[in-house]
């Protein structure tokens, strides 16, 4: 079975001895002298007892862990705000003291792991439209972590880039389909740049999709959510983390990860936008969930009415591209004429109305 994530030579990593090559592993300049005797001899035992493979994903992760504490300024980032609380860390709004003026998150993960996937997926991505830029990423000594507890120490910072859709769309029931329209539209653009990358996000969201007003008073999309996304090359097989009411059928039967995946899920999130909930009377039971998604995929324009039916010739386009192969034009030609005479305009800002409550709180129309 072919796998995903990182691979590791099989070759020997160390030149000469283990010994030698421990010795010479880069320590943090004010680790305890006796800390990392302790921490030399625990790597010489883990060489002497682990396989060889487990072996070097410990010190991959040793070396990180190293490297990530190194990175670590105290005090730079202050008046941490409560955002949101996901499965994999709490997220908070932050000042940055050398960028005062730059709005900043903090995401603080549960592990090393999800930390160093989401840093290295939005590196792959940096530069792309309607993708967060990032900024650090550091592990914080115990005693700092006031906010977050013993649990929380790998963190991420990156640009804040506005309010979830979820929020959003949560307030503003109904929406035009005009703006559900432009939103599909954009969202769709992005993943696809996405794939471009040669990466799937795995957790299409309204939480993972927000809105951010500009000075010129225009809304910009972004796609967040990052540290579930994998290479395409091979395909991610083991998808079982990533199951939930927005993942694709085909993903919940236990198919290799596909890109139409990502569009499949991008059709729950308009289906959603447009008021329309396939899961509503579901009660959360997995069983009813998945009943519900073979039902849409078999007709879904019966789950449509005559202003919706886009959505539901959006989906079998999906399939039949699936199938066929990926053609950009025909499916967001959909877009184009899913309202008459109507072009939804994405570039560079969102052409849709909303209305400001406050400063920041908006409301679609």
């Amino acid at each position: 079975m072919r796998k995903c994530g990182k691979t590791y030579n099989a070759a020997p990593i160390f030149d000469n001895s283990i010994e030698k090559s421990i010795k010479t592993v880069p320590a943090h300049n004010n680790m305890d002298p006796n800390r990392l005797e302790e921490a030399h001899r625990r790597l010489l035992h883990a060489w002497n007892t682990l396989p060889r493979e487990q072996f070097e994903r410990a010190l991959d992760n040793v070396l990180l862990r190293m490297n990530l504490r190194q990175q670590y300024i105290p005090n730079r980032y202050l008046h941490p705000q409560m955002l949101n609380f996901g499965s994999h860390g709490v997220i908070c709004s932050v000042r940055d003291v050398f960028n005062p003026n730059l709005p900043l998150v903090a995401k603080m993960h549960w592990n090393l792991h999800n930390l160093d996937q989401e840093k290295t997926n939005y590196s792959n991505l940096e530069g792309l439209s309607g993708f967060p830029f990032f900024l650090d990423a550091f592990i914080m000594p115990l005693g700092d972590a006031v906010v977050m507890g013993n649990h929380f120490c790998h963190m991420n910072v990156f640009q804040y880039v506005g309010e979830s859709l979820q929020k959003i769309v949560e307030r503003s029931l109904p929406i035009s389909q005009r703006n559900v329209v432009t939103l599909g539209y954009k969202l769709f653009l992005i993943i696809e740049s996405m794939h471009a990358a040669r990466l799937v996000h795995r957790s299409i969201q309204l939480k993972h999709v927000t809105l951010q007003r500009k000075p010129n008073d225009k809304l910009q999309m972004w796609l967040i959510g990052l540290d579930e996304a994998l290479p395409l090359d091979p395909l991610p097989v083991d998808n079982a983390d990533v199951v939930s009411q927005d993942s694709s059928p085909f993903v919940d039967d236990g198919n290799p990860y596909q890109t139409f995946d990502d569009f499949i899920s991008g059709v729950y999130l308009i289906l959603r936008m447009s008021g329309i909930d396939l899961f509503e009377n579901t009660g959360g039971d997995a069983r009813r969930i998945a009943h519900q998604k073979q039902r849409f995929h078999q007709t879904p324009l019966n789950f449509v009415n005559n202003e919706t039916a886009w959505i539901g010739e959006l989906y079998d386009e999906i399939q039949a591209q699936s199938v066929n192969g990926y053609n950009h034009d025909q499916l967001f030609r959909i877009f184009h004429r899913a309202i008459p005479n109507f072009v939804p305009t994405v570039t560079p800002d969102l052409e849709i109305e909303y209305i400001l409550m406050g400063n920041d709180t908006i409301f679609l129309g």
